[in-house]
C-alpha cells in the first residue's frame, strides 16, 4: 500500500529543496564580507562616505530560493553612504560603485550594471545586487534613497522596516554585530524559520524577484 506524508511533510521537503544549502549560505557569507571589505578598503572612493553594509529582501528576512529555469540565487544588500542626496546626482554614485568594483581584479570581470544596483555574478552559484543609497533628509525612520537609471534621480525605499515589519508576523531572529557590514542571518533550517517565511519561499519559487529595492510596506495582507 502507497505511503502518502502529510502535507506539513511535503511542504517542508519543498522548502529545504528550494533554499540555500548551508554550503551555499556559508559561501554566500564569505563573499558577502569580503565585497563589503573591498567598498570599505583604504583606497576606497566610498571610504570618506562611511558605507554601511546590510542585506536586505530574502537575503535579510530568509526566503531565498532558488529560481526556476536558471541556476543561480539572487541575493541582494544595501551599500548605504553618509551623502546628502539632493545634492549627488543618484546615477553618479551607481557608476562610482561600478566603477570602483571593476578596480578588483576578481570582481571586475564578475559586474554587471542593473537599473538600480551593480551585480557581481558569481558563476553557477548565486549573484550578488549591490544596492547603493544615502539616508533620507530630513531623518524619517529607516528610509532611504536609492539610485533609479530609468528615472535618473532617487528614489524611497526602506529595506531595513520592511525585514523588521516581516519579523514581527512571525518568531524574530537576532543579527550579530561585526565591524565592517552587518551579518547575513544565520543559515536556518525550515523548522527553525520564522513561520512567515517558509510560505514567502514558495510563493517566490515560481519566478524571480525584480533586482530593484524592497518597496515600504503599507499593510499586513492575510496570510
Amino acid at each position: 500500500m502507497r505511503e502518502y506524508l502529510p502535507l506539513d511533510d511535503l511542504l517542508e521537503l519543498s522548502c529545504e529543496e528550494l533554499q540555500l544549502s548551508p554550503a551555499l549560505h556559508a559561501a554566500a557569507d564569505v563573499r558577502y564580507n569580503a565585497v563589503a571589505r573591498w567598498l570599505n578598503a583604504e583606497r576606497s572612493p566610498l571610504r570618506d562616505l562611511r558605507p554601511a553594509i546590510y542585506p536586505q529582501g530574502s537575503f535579510l528576512i530568509g526566503t531565498t530560493t532558488k529560481p526556476i529555469r536558471q541556476n543561480e540565487y539572487d541575493l541582494d544588500f544595501v551599500c548605504q553612504m553618509q551623502l546628502d542626496h539632493s545634492r549627488c546626482p543618484a546615477l553618479k554614485v551607481l557608476q562610482l560603485i561600478e566603477d570602483w568594483l571593476r578596480e578588483n581584479d576578481t570582481y571586475g570581470p564578475m559586474v554587471e550594471p542593473l537599473k538600480r544596483c551593480v551585480r557581481l555574478n558569481y558563476a553557477g552559484d548565486f549573484h550578488l545586487d549591490i544596492l547603493p543609497a544615502a539616508p533620507e533628509l530630513p531623518a524619517n525612520g529607516t528610509r532611504i534613497r536609492v539610485p533609479d537609471r530609468k528615472l535618473e534621480d532617487w528614489t524611497f525605499s526602506d529595506p531595513k522596516g520592511f525585514g523588521a515589519w516581516f519579523r514581527t508576523r512571525g518568531s524574530q531572529y537576532l543579527l550579530e554585530k561585526r565591524a565592517d557590514a552587518e551579518p547575513i542571518p544565520h543559515y536556518q533550517s525550515v523548522e527553525e524559520k520564522n513561520p512567515s517565511s517558509a510560505p514567502c519561499s514558495l510563493r517566490s519559487a515560481p519566478g524571480t524577484c525584480s533586482s530593484g529595492t524592497t518597496p515600504i510596506p503599507r499593510r499586513a495582507r492575510s496570510s
